[in-house]
């Protein structure tokens, strides 16, 4: 899944600059989590755009999210 996310995110962009994930951290906030429910409908698969509207999550952190949440 987190390849698949990778892939779909390096094939869509030329030039993506991610910190590392353990700086941002795996654990949504209710915030975050409820901002993302708004972005989602807006931005459907642009991972990287949800992710610079959410401030504290990677591109990478918000496809791994919206592919678990799909799944559900």
């Amino acid at each position: 899944m987190l390849t698949e996310c990778v892939n779909i995110i390096a094939g869509s962009l030329t030039y993506v600059k991610q910190e590392k994930q353990s700086e941002k951290g795996d654990n949504w906030l209710p915030g975050e989590e409820s901002l993302f429910r708004v972005v989602q409908d807006m931005h459907r698969t642009n991972y990287c755009a949800i992710a610079k509207l959410i401030k504290t999550k990677t591109c990478v952190q918000v496809c791994v999210d919206m592919t678990l949440t799909q799944a559900i």
